[in-house]
């Protein structure tokens, strides 16, 4: 785990800086208002409370706003952010296979799920076109005729 960044922190991070200045805005009022998502809207946007209360659901979904409250809490961020992606996949009807599988090999190159399992000898199984990675390297399993 991270160690935590306070709201002077995360303003220096250029992830920060890429939002629009609303969302900044946001932010700021989230960390001083005791992580009040309604609060921090109404301070950013002057809305209703009704608004501020459905702008919250929507843009504290956003995966760059959910990474920046994941690192000011000194989590693993690209974690946080995958779990996000993959929340909506889930609610999302129109997913398709290929966003599954691109889905899947995120989770193996960051090694969120657990490995295959082992044959009877102790060797890990793979499918051929499976991404592993070893050592940090990425390899493609490739099928190989044999003579």
């Amino acid at each position: 785990m991270a160690d935590k960044l306070s709201i002077t922190q995360l303003k220096e991070l250029q992830i920060f800086k890429d939002l629009p200045l609303k969302q900044q805005a946001m932010l700021e009022a989230y960390f001083e208002n005791d992580r009040n998502k309604a609060k921090s809207i109404l301070s950013a946007y002057h809305c209703s409370e009704r608004s501020a209360r459905t702008m919250a659901y929507e843009l504290y979904q956003s995966p760059r706003i959910m990474e920046i409250i994941a690192m000011a809490d000194g989590q693993d961020f690209l974690r946080v952010r995958f779990e996000a992606e993959l929340e909506r996949a889930i609610r999302n009807k129109r997913t398709t296979p290929q966003q599954i599988k691109a889905l899947q090999l995120c989770a193996k190159v960051h090694g969120f799920i657990a490995p295959e399992p082992e044959d009877e000898d102790g060797r890990q199984k793979f499918a051929v076109g499976d991404v592993i990675v070893q050592d940090g390297t990425k390899y493609r399993i490739e099928a190989v005729e044999i003579e």
